[in-house]
């Protein structure tokens, strides 16, 4: 995934869910922020081709992380809303966008 594959993956969001261009830029904030993170990018390095790996270390670490950017910035409304924290949601594809994004660095 590029820097272009990570803003589409963006643009597939804002697309879906027909979220404001404010929570757009919030959530590309927090996708940059969680991929700069040193401990959850050299996981994710050292784990690239590891499939199961990913799938399993995205939910639970990344997703977290995620929800803890929206939480420092008190939108905890958010995090109570389906739309976000649904199977499919928001958060899941923020998740999935930080992978990409880190994977992308290194490829």
């Amino acid at each position: 995934m590029t820097n272009g594959d990570s803003l589409q993956a963006l643009d597939n969001i804002i697309e879906k869910f027909q979220i404001s261009n404010e929570d757009a830029i919030i959530i590309k904030e927090i996708c940059e922020e969680v991929a700069e993170q040193d401990d959850i990018k050299s996981k994710v390095i050292e784990n690239k081709d590891n499939e199961i790996f990913l799938n399993r270390f995205e939910p639970n670490e990344i997703q977290q992380q995620i929800k803890n950017g929206h939480i420092a910035r008190d939108m905890w409304d958010k995090l109570e809303d389906e739309i976000y924290i649904g199977q499919g949601g928001i958060i899941p594809l923020m998740g999935k966008t930080a992978v990409g994004h880190i994977v992308s660095k290194v490829a």
